[in-house]
């Protein structure tokens, strides 16, 4: 998955959400953007106790408004329903902490980036929500426009993020295909071992 995939993907809040008809998915991303700036501006130390809550609170954000497991169990796709409970249990465990990892781990390079919401759709029936946005990202001195659509859906009250997409380029089919070659090729428990793996040498990536 590249950088700014996962960078961008990061656009969330942290605070706790009001009730769905007070804020829409709109306005989830554009306050989004302006917490997480807050977030990545402050200069904290590293190892200090100030370095150790804004982390927390990244990692809040990861926790509170994706909806990991959801799109943890999407990547799966059919092989979800094949899984015991107990292999189910082990693999949200490990995504779960390896996409805090990763958005913890990008958001501390501190990207400079502008974001600009170009059209949201909402589809009341199904609960679900597109909203697409255009983020001129900085790296090095180096600009580069980056589209983005944040897929939502409705959650007990609140608007979540269960997909993002960037250049058209979907977070959970990245995942699935992954996913998919590993467990034709090795098996469920080679995606396991591999999982872990990663988590045990301290990599963020998946």
């Amino acid at each position: 998955m590249r950088t700014t995939q996962l960078i961008v993907s990061l656009v969330f809040v942290v605070h706790s959400w009001p009730a769905a008809a007070e804020i829409g998915p709109r306005e989830v991303v554009e306050q989004a953007n302006n917490r997480i700036h807050k977030l990545v501006s402050q200069n904290a130390r590293e190892g200090t106790p100030q370095a150790a809550e804004r982390d927390r609170q990244l990692k809040a954000v990861v926790t509170e408004l994706l909806d990991l497991d959801f799109m943890a169990q999407d990547a799966l796709g059919r092989t979800w329903d094949e899984r015991t409970p107990a292999e189910r249990q082990e693999y949200l465990s490990l995504m779960r902490q390896l996409v805090e990892r990763s958005y913890l781990r990008q958001a501390r390079s501190r990207v400079q980036y502008t974001m600009t919401v170009r059209d949201v759709t909402i589809d009341q029936a199904s609960g679900r929500a597109e909203v697409e946005t255009v983020l001129v990202v900085t790296t090095h001195g180096r600009r580069e426009e980056v589209e983005v659509e944040y897929d939502m859906a409705l959650r007990e009250g609140r608007w979540r993020v269960i997909d993002v997409q960037t250049d058209g380029a979907s977070t959970v089919r990245n995942y699935r295909a992954q996913f998919r070659r590993i467990i034709q090729q090795d098996g469920f428990g080679e995606l396991l071992a591999r999982l872990r793996s990663r988590l045990e040498a301290g990599e963020s990536d998946i």
